[in-house]
């Protein structure tokens, strides 16, 4: 089988599997067929995920100026429905303060951009989303921006949609901990099976999705490419990666309080 499309019961993000995709291109046909066939539709054959750029050398040089944007879905159900009045915050990786660009998305389409100054070095940002009876999300992008993201697809939810996913996975979040969503990519940017998260602190509990976003009792990723991690510590988090004998990057990141009430969705890339 081949690595798909990602689209996730409770993270911010959908990711494609287009070899020509930027780090959250999808399309939003893709997410919202995702989220409604997956379970039904068996993954079409074919290639194997790509490690060609294990070990090859990172950008050092992006454009003064990068157009981000894309749009907003809220979960509802099995249902992904464009959501406006979501204010989208464009932060530094390592700053929780400063608001580097932010842009609302608009009613009826939920489509939103915006333009982050790079100064000609590719950017590691990561977005926060808030909306009215929304849980906040913080979305880490898989790599810093060195070209421009359009096409971002941010998977929005209520508390009362995250008490479904808690009533499916047989767990409840402790809400003084923190909640991380972990997306495994490829080489393309394409969601890989048989993949290991752990961190550093450990999570109380990791639980890998099945093929359609819900909770399963797998060992490793599947076919959807994605592990829930429960009750992690509040703060800096060491997310690591192993996938037969590619290990990835340790990936460093702000996990938040759940009752705050916010999340932590996390893509990881070689």
């Amino acid at each position: 089988m081949r690595p798909s499309h990602a689209t996730f019961v409770i993270t911010a993000l959908a990711a494609c599997s287009s070899p020509a995709a930027t780090p959250l291109d999808a399309a939003r046909d893709a997410a919202t067929d995702a989220a409604t066939d997956a379970a039904t539709d068996a993954p079409p054959d074919g290639p194997t995920a790509d490690w060609s750029c294990v070990g090859a050398p990172a950008p050092t040089t992006a454009p003064a100026q990068l157009a981000l944007g894309g749009v907003v879905l809220e979960r509802r159900l099995v249902d992904l429905v464009p959501r406006g009045g979501v204010v989208n915050d464009v932060f530094a990786a390592g700053d929780e303060t400063t608001v580097l660009a932010t842009t609302t998305s608009a009613t009826g389409s939920g489509a939103f951009t915006t333009t982050i100054t790079t100064g000609g070095a590719p950017r590691d940002v990561y977005l926060r989303h808030r909306g009215t009876d929304l849980i906040d999300a913080y979305s880490y992008l898989p790599r810093p921006l060195a070209t421009d993201l359009t096409n971002a697809v941010i998977v929005t939810l209520s508390s009362a949609q995250f008490s479904l996913f808690e009533a499916l996975a047989g767990r409840t979040q402790d809400p003084t901990r923190g909640f991380l969503v972990a997306i495994v990519l490829d080489c393309q940017l394409r969601v890989v099976p048989g993949a290991q998260v752990t961190t550093s602190p450990p999570a109380t509990a990791t639980i890998y999705a099945a093929a359609d976003s819900t909770p399963s009792d797998a060992s490793a990723t599947t076919d959807a490419g994605i592990a829930y991690l429960f009750d992690l510590p509040i703060g800096a988090v060491v997310v690591n990666v192993q996938v037969g004998a590619v290990t990835y990057p340790a990936r460093t990141i702000a996990v938040r309080r759940f009752d705050a009430p916010a999340f932590t969705a996390v893509y990881l890339a070689p």
